[in-house]
Parts: structure tokens; C-alpha cells; sequence
């Protein structure tokens, strides 16, 4: 597998301390993508890659993460860390929604399922998406379509290392 890193801005070292988790589509940390996953999603979906110029090798070390590379892998992910998208929004709002919301909703809430990635991070110390199935969008949460591509995310990046594969290349204004 290889792993790279694009960045707008240099990177002198990844820095070592724990990146807070919440509910939500995803969490928070160091994103990588998985063999030119972000590349290959930024062709097709028109994003200009110059503006992030800075582009490193990810060396993960011994970071334990959670692979979800199947269908299986990512049910079994959603029944331990899936947190309804109705439970959710109560947490954030800090009460319950009203019962006529509430049903209003239910149709959608499996659809809108978020992730505890706070719970996550007590069993890992980040996640990969070796091989992301686009196949998986129509029954997934919409989290999982917004990963986009094969890639993934370390929220306790200790002993994660980048090395540079290339620098921008500077214009005859920059010299």
C-alpha cells in the first residue's frame, strides 16, 4: 500500500498529541490518501491539486488502525460505533426533538447514521479505506460517502512519519 499526504503548507514534523473525536461524519486528524486515491478522486471530481503543492509519503509505524475493505467489515463497523443521526442531534442540541420531528425523520435516520468517533478512537488510533467500493454508497450512510476515496485518517499520529516526495516548484516571480 502506499500511502501520501497533500498539504497547502510545508510540514516540518507531524505533531504528537491526540486529536478530540465527536459524533459526526468524520473524524478529526492527519488524512492520507491510499494508492493516489485523493489524486484519482480530484481528477474526476475537477479539483485543481496546485493548491496544495506539498505532497509526502506516509510512514504509519506501528499506528493500529481499523481497515474497513468489505461490505461485512463495514456493517459490523456501523452496529459497534453507529450512532443515530436522531441521537445525535440531541446530543448536539442538548435535549430531546420534539415527537412530531422525531417521526418526521425516521425514514431518514438510518441514511443519516453519524459515527462515535470518540469510541473509535478508545480501540484504534486511526481508520483506512483500503479500497473504497463506490458500490457501498447505495446502502452506506451517508458518512461513508463522504470519504470519497481510499483513504483514511490517524487521530494519534505517534511515531506516524512524512517524508517529502516533492516541493512546489517555484515560478520565475518566487526566485
Amino acid at each position: 500500500m502506499y500511502l501520501t499526504h497533500l498539504s497547502k503548507e510545508p510540514i516540518v514534523k507531524v505533531e504528537d498529541y491526540s486529536y478530540k473525536q465527536t459524533i459526526g461524519v468524520k473524524p478529526e486528524g492527519l488524512w492520507f490518501s491510499v494508492n493516489n486515491g485523493w489524486e484519482e478522486w480530484a481528477g474526476q471530481e475537477m479539483h485543481d491539486l496546485t493548491q496544495v503543492p506539498y505532497y509526502y509519503k506516509v510512514n504509519l509505524g506501528k499506528t493500529k488502525l481499523c481497515s474497513i475493505r468489505t461490505e461485512k467489515e463495514l456493517d459490523a463497523f456501523k452496529k459497534t460505533y453507529g450512532v443515530s443521526f436522531i441521537a445525535a442531534l440531541e446530543k448536539e442540541v442538548g435535549h430531546e426533538l420534539p415527537p412530531n420531528l422525531v417521526s418526521a425523520m425516521k425514514g431518514t435516520d438510518e441514511q443519516f447514521k453519524q459515527v462515535d468517533w470518540a469510541r473509535v478512537a478508545v480501540d484504534y488510533d486511526g481508520i483506512i479505506f483500503p479500497k473504497y467500493q463506490r458500490r457501498f454508497r447505495q446502502r452506506a450512510p451517508v458518512w461513508y460517502d463522504m470519504i470519497d476515496c481510499s483513504s483514511g485518517c490517524i487521530w494519534r499520529p505517534k511515531g506516524v512519519t512524512l517524508s517529502v516526495l516533492r516541493e512546489p516548484i517555484k515560478t520565475e516571480l518566487e526566485i
